[in-house]
């Protein structure tokens, strides 16, 4: 399918959660698509995409959708029906499924799987994509996927649009990461905001198991929950890496509730390389200007933000609470604790 233009609008009315649809094509098995357009919105409940709905292996290259993708009426006001898999491009791809080349400018939003590329990718590959439009959900929020699983991975790609979220996994990026998948050369620079008192959120991934590397994250990452991070909400898996080419920073500011980080709000296995230089501020317990918590290594990264922490419990200039291993690394800003009418034997400060 090549030279394909739809400017219509598409739209299911039902509140079948086994529906697909997607501004060019419903369901993709093994197709290659290329030189795509769609301007039109795409509304239904589920498998939802501005340009594929359901993409089971084949390829998508060269596609551009600039017209809305949300649910329907009818599944909004429907409480028992979730919204999943809903994406600028594509709602969910599967096995060797791959994008190349695409984007999306318009606003996604959904309940659950949204992302401003993918909503779900259980396999497959994104290169080269770039996502301008807002994104919103409740569960499972990313700029580009809401989550990735099955050894999925993001290549030289990028999200300059704001994510929100309501609930568990919001990131600029990718809402989680299960082991094996991977993030490798990919930017977030729009705001990244939960407003739920939950868990995970984070400028790149809210929670990553697998590999993020030579990445960075600029906007701002705000969270009413805990475990908040420049660059993972928590971390699971890898950030960084001994080789120079591997490094990861953050820049943007940080606030969360407890359990805060400049780079990973709790960290349980390893940060390398990395550094944060963008403000950490969090209302609870366990702020650090790398990391909150933690329980795995850091090695071979620095601070250079101003850390601040709001309650009486454990602040520090790298990590908040640490019960694992920190080798070579520094802090280069203030830290400071502010906790009135609270009682002075309860601070840890250090």
């Amino acid at each position: 399918l090549r030279h394909v233009y739809n400017t219509g609008d598409v739209t299911y009315y039902g509140i079948s959660v086994s529906s697909v649809i997607g501004g060019i094509v419903g369901t993709a098995d093994s197709a290659v698509i290329s030189d795509v357009r769609h301007s039109g919105t795409v509304v239904g409940v589920s498998h939802i995409g501005g340009i594929v709905g359901d993409m089971k292996g084949g390829s998508v290259s060269q596609a551009v959708n600039a017209g809305e993708v949300h649910r329907n009426d009818l599944a909004i006001k429907n409480k028992d029906s979730n919204s999943e898999y809903i994406g600028g491009i594509v709602g969910n791809m599967a096995g060797t499924a791959a994008l190349q080349s695409v984007e999306n400018s318009a606003p996604v939003s959904g309940t659950l799987r949204t992302g401003g590329i993918a909503g779900n990718m259980a396999g497959g590959s994104i290169r080269g994509a770039k996502n301008t439009g807002t994104v919103a959900g409740t569960t499972l929020v990313g700029g580009l996927a809401g989550e990735m699983t099955n050894g999925s991975t993001i290549n030289t790609s990028s999200n300059s649009g704001s994510v929100t979220g309501g609930g568990e996994w919001v990131g600029g990026v990718v809402g989680n990461m299960a082991g094996g998948t991977s993030l490798y050369a990919v930017s977030n620079s729009g705001a990244v905001t939960n407003n739920a008192a939950t868990t995970a959120t984070g400028g790149l991934a809210g929670e990553t198991g697998g590999s993020i590397k030579n990445s960075h994250n600029t906007g701002a990452v705000t969270s009413k929950g805990s475990w908040t991070g420049g660059i993972a909400g928590n971390n699971n898996g890898g950030i960084g890496g001994t080789d120079a080419a591997d490094s990861v920073y953050n820049t943007g500011d940080v606030s969360g509730y407890g359990v805060t980080g400049g780079v990973a709000g709790r960290n349980t296995n390893y940060i390398a390389g990395v550094y944060n230089a963008g403000t950490v501020n969090a209302l609870g317990y366990r702020t650090g200007g790398i990391t909150g918590q933690n329980g795995g290594t850091i090695i071979n990264s620095y601070n250079k933000g101003v850390v601040t922490g709001n309650d009486v419990s454990y602040v520090g200039g790298i990590a908040g609470y640490n019960e694992g291993t920190i080798e070579n690394v520094h802090n280069d800003n203030t830290i400071s604790l502010s906790c009135p009418g609270k009682e002075a034997a309860w601070q840890y400060y250090g």
